[in-house]
């Protein structure tokens, strides 16, 4: 897993042997943070899946 700033958002991307199984739940949480995914994977390879979170918070929160 990788984690860092990115013009002022959180950006994680993470890596794993599998197929990408659980990527529909990542991007839900994701998308509830009002981020996006982006599925990175090639046949038969690695999966990763990288999350771009705005680092500030959302309307209404303390």
């Amino acid at each position: 897993m990788e984690l860092r700033d990115e013009d002022g958002a959180l950006v994680a991307t993470v890596a794993d042997d599998a197929h990408g199984t659980r990527r529909l739940g990542i991007q839900r949480r994701v998308a509830a943070f009002d981020g996006t995914t982006k599925i990175i994977s090639s046949p038969g390879g690695p999966t990763a899946i990288r999350a771009d979170i705005p680092a500030g918070l959302r309307d209404g929160l303390t």
